[in-house]
């Protein structure tokens, strides 16, 4: 970056010269530009014709550079190709420079012209402000005259165009196998329309992990981040550099543009828990805290009832009731379940015994997997009788009683003994003073 600002400083004291001395240039020392080219087609200096070129495009510039047929050789050129008027120019010049080359005729060839070509790249930037600018194109040596070249440009914006500003990561560099990095992507649009649902695409492609988020709406020049996806290493992922791609999709999805970056992953010792004879295997667990309950008339029965996925992919569980004819019976949320890899869930079995059942009552739970009956568990549910319930009542009432007498009682023997310490440490302080 100093080496463009150096480099931009030196081409405008050039021009700074040209202009306060009234000087034209010269060709140097013999050499001069004889033929521009970009894109492979023919500039035509300072002519009518301006080039309509796209801000974010690289300009492939050809240069034709002659030896006069009284010049033998000529060193240390340098041909450096520049636009000013960006914006950001003090951070970002838009100005390219050749290599230092020579041209020297061969023996025999004095007296006649003779020519090379030499290339340059200058790309334009994204956020380059559209209208009309100069191409100027410097020759010159170390100490020769210098030959300066202009050419008209017209750079426009482009109706439908994006550009991805940055991929942010969480973790920002280092990662851990087995955790999860977390990844936004910045967005700009650099058209003269605003994009409406933008697909964005955060990907690993060597361990085929892949994450899609969607942006509503991104204005024309204004900038947007994606909503944060997650992707999960996987544990056993081996250590070095992956590459983190994006890919956004705009104009109706029908154009894209990627960018990437790297993250280095790092190696996990929980890997070797997934390998023989460690490896845990991958079902699901149908765990039942208890199978029997003691209710009341008109009261329900509650079976929790937890289901614990090991595997890493969703599995699906669903349950039924057999034989409880005698009984209302409600799964609470839902008596199908969808739990994800490495997750639980608990639902909750509700059974009120219908009007006038009495006794020990039984019913059995099927549990199904992938659209099996793969367990059967039996529950039993025993309603009181009314009589037992009036006598239950009954025996609790006598014990509140019981209980509160025997407080009663306590109560009054703590009395008791504080009325009588106050009673004899009364005639202690009345002995006391009949001795004085």
């Amino acid at each position: 970056m100093m080496e463009k600002k150096q480099l931009s400083i030196f081409v405008l004291g050039i021009l700074m010269f040209s202009v306060l001395t009234g000087l034209s240039f010269a060709g140097t020392d013999g050499a001069d530009i004889v033929e521009v080219r970009l894109d492979g087609k023919t500039l035509s200096e300072n002519g009518n014709e301006r080039l309509v070129v796209s801000r974010g495009e690289t300009l492939e510039l050809e240069f034709k550079i002659e030896l006069g047929a009284n010049s033998s050789s000529v060193e240390d050129l340098q041909v450096i190709a520049f636009i000013t008027g960006y914006k950001h120019s003090e951070y970002n010049p838009l100005i390219q420079a050749s290599d230092v080359f020579h041209i020297k005729k061969n023996k025999g060839d004095e007296g006649q012209i003779y020519s090379r070509w030499e290339s340059l790249e200058l790309e334009l930037p994204e956020d380059m402000e559209s209208g009309s600018y100069k191409l100027r194109i410097v020759l010159s040596n170390k100490d020769g005259d210098a030959t300066v070249n202009e050419y008209n440009l017209d750079i426009e914006c482009i109706d439908e165009k994006v550009s991805i500003a940055d991929i942010m990561l969480s973790p920002n560099n280092y990662v851990q196998a087995g955790s999860y990095l977390i990844g936004q992507v910045r967005v700009r649009n650099e058209g003269n329309n605003d994009e409406d649902n933008v697909k964005v695409i955060l990907e690993i492609p060597e361990l085929s992990l892949q994450a899609i988020s969607y942006i509503d709406e991104i204005e024309e020049g204004k900038s947007v981040s994606s909503e944060e996806v997650a992707l999960k290493i996987p544990v056993c992922t081996e250590e070095g550099e992956y590459e983190v791609k994006a890919t956004v999709y705009f104009d109706d999805l029908y154009k894209s543009v990627s960018s990437q970056r790297t993250i280095h992953i790092v190696e996990s010792n929980a890997c070797e828990l997934t390998k023989e004879p460690y490896k845990t295997p991958e079902k699901t667990i149908v765990s039942i805290a208890i199978q029997q309950a003691d209710v009341m008339p008109n009261e329900a029965a509650l079976f929790p009832i937890t289901i614990v996925n090991t595997g890493t992919t969703a599995t699906t569980v669903s349950f039924e009731v057999q034989g409880a004819d005698w009984a209302n019976v409600e799964f609470k949320p839902s008596n199908i379940l969808i739990v994800k890899g490495e997750e639980s869930e608990v639902i909750s079995l509700y059974v009120k015994p219908k009007e006038d059942v009495e006794g020990s009552k039984v019913l059995t739970l099927n549990i199904i997997k992938e659209g099996k009956v793969a367990q059967q568990v039996p529950f039993t549910v025993n309603v009181e009788k009314e009589e037992e319930e009036k006598a239950f009542a009954s025996a609790n009432l006598r014990l509140v009683l019981e209980v509160a007498i025997v407080i009663l009682v306590i109560v009054l023997v703590i009395i008791g003994l504080v009325l009588a310490f106050r009673k004899m440490k009364g005639n202690e302080e009345e002995d006391t003073q009949t001795y004085y």
